[in-house]
């Protein structure tokens, strides 16, 4: 009979990244760049999560295959739950579908929408910033961002980091943000199990969304973010035990952007095991 040691040391180890954003979004790289990261680092399955869009996926498929990275589809949704937004990871969903495709449209409209009133509201303040200008240098860009705002703030030096952007101008409640309209998470819980995906609460440590896990579990989700680089030892103990209580899926990932060094060395370091776990049959490839 082994003993425990050994079987600790001959555990398979499946490292999955599952929460990872891409120049489509409000990343800095390609998708097929990503993968690359994703491969230099020992990741063996990977989600690309990108903001309220879903692009390039066959692309994606087929650079997995190339660098023997298995792959499951992806996207992180915004929501509204009672009048804070709440970010759902949806997996293993048909991203061709019609109804998908018609949400994510409109809620790229909702994102343009807010992206000028933010704008509108920073030159009132006395910056001068156009919407040619994130258009032109985020040309890829399919879900605009306070992100992208940030980003243009500080090349155009009206600010010394995105921190800065996002306390002094644009976070929440700050002077010159503005509010985007996300469908409810009601809605999109519901759209995801239609289309026979996962749902997963984002990093739920992230704008007090812990507090509101119990309503949350009322709408059916099926999972919970554990792992995330926002995350303490202490809080993924925590978040881990809640899932194991409700029975609900675990997963995690490095959330990367990659805009900054530090966030770079994220890949790799911040991951769920999926070892013996069902998720390994959303892989599409």
């Amino acid at each position: 009979m082994k003993n425990i040691l050994t079987l600790f040391w001959t555990k398979k180890i499946i490292k999955a990244d599952l929460h990872i954003h891409t120049c489509y979004s409000d990343g800095k790289f390609s998708v097929s760049e990503v993968i690359d990261f994703a491969y230099n680092n020992n990741i063996q399955v990977l989600s690309i999560t990108d903001h309220d869009c879903i692009y390039d996926f066959e692309m994606a498929i087929k650079k997995c295959n190339q660098v023997g990275i298995k792959l499951i589809s992806g996207i992180e949704f915004s929501t509204d739950f009672d009048g804070h937004e709440v970010h759902i990871l949806g997996y293993g969903i048909n991203y061709n579908n019609q109804e998908l495709n018609l949400t994510l449209h409109n809620q790229a409209q909702r994102r343009i929408f807010r992206l000028n009133k933010i704008i509108d509201n920073l030159n009132s303040l006395g910056f001068k910033l156009d919407y040619s200008e994130f258009t032109d240098t985020f040309s890829e860009s399919k879900a605009f961002g306070r992100m992208h705002i940030a980003e243009i703030l500080k090349k155009k030096k009206y600010v010394k980091s995105i921190r800065e952007a996002f306390n002094k101008l644009i976070g929440d409640n700050c002077i010159a943000d503005v509010k985007k309209e996300n469908y409810s998470t009601f809605e999109i819980v519901k759209l995801i199990r239609k289309l026979n995906g996962i749902s997963v609460v984002a990093h739920p440590e992230k704008n007090s969304v812990k507090e509101k896990l119990n309503d949350l579990l009322k709408l059916r989700i099926d999972g919970i973010e554990v792992i995330h680089p926002s995350h303490t030892i202490r809080a993924v103990k925590s978040l881990s035990d809640y899932a194991e209580r409700n029975s609900l899926i675990k997963t995690g990932g490095s959330d990367f952007h990659g805009i900054t060094n530090y966030e770079i060395k994220n890949i790799g370091k911040f991951f769920i095991n999926l070892d013996s776990d069902f998720l390994l049959q959303y892989c599409i490839n």
